[in-house]
């Protein structure tokens, strides 16, 4: 169904989208103030994960390189971006659209058709004053539901095993973890969207998606 048609009859179409990245691998002598030069690059990182879910629905799709392989993943992201009026994220502007962006275009894919973008880290700098705009620190200060707790880089070294170093049941449950520390992240976003509500910037317009508009 045609974009336009689809929110002429139920509204803005308005995706929740988070993703997570793996870092680049490389040689170097140093870890402080280290440059490492192009040609000192293993592996280079990107897009391993996503989730994402409708606005008006409470399912939330999850992808990634090891339960779809890379290139359907991103795929399916583009066109999730595609069929969306507005992507609200956080710290998305700066980061999970650039991230994609890239993505697409080493895919050889042409840009998804354009949205609005309500990045919710952009209402907590022009709005409010926190004492950290970190998205877990608005979920506390809110009383919503928090952030899950990765353990920090450790679970990113057992799902990716670029090594080889852990079993299997190691790496299942890492990955298990990052399928629900993502789709969290998705939830929670959703949550704060909600409570925000008349605080977002630049929120899509209901008279654009009205007869007669």
């Amino acid at each position: 169904r045609p974009r336009r048609e689809w929110a002429l009859a139920t509204g803005p179409r308005t995706l929740v989208l988070d993703l997570e990245t793996s870092p680049d691998i490389s040689y170097h002598w140093g870890r402080f103030k280290t440059n490492i030069g192009i040609d000192q690059t293993l592996a280079r990182g990107g897009v391993i994960c996503f989730a994402a879910k409708w606005t008006d629905r409470k399912a939330v799709e999850f992808r990634s390189d090891w339960g779809d392989g890379h290139a359907a993943m991103i795929e399916r992201a583009h066109e999730l971006l595609d069929g969306a009026d507005a992507v609200v994220h956080y710290n998305g502007q700066s980061f999970d659209e650039k991230h994609l962006n890239r993505e697409f275009a080493l895919s050889g894919m042409a840009p998804p058709a354009p949205y609005q973008r309500i990045d919710l880290v952009q209402t907590a700098r022009r709005r409010f004053r926190f004492t950290s705009n970190k998205l877990d620190n608005l979920l506390t200060e809110f009383g919503l539901t928090r952030k899950v707790d990765t353990g920090g880089f450790s679970l990113w070294r057992e799902a990716l095993n670029y090594l080889g170093e852990y079993d299997e049941a190691t790496v299942e449950r890492a990955r298990r973890m990052f399928r629900r520390y993502n789709v969290q992240d998705v939830r929670v976003t959703d949550e704060l969207r909600q409570r925000l509500g008349p605080w977002i910037v630049q929120p899509p317009h209901p008279g654009l998606y009205t007869e007669g508009a």
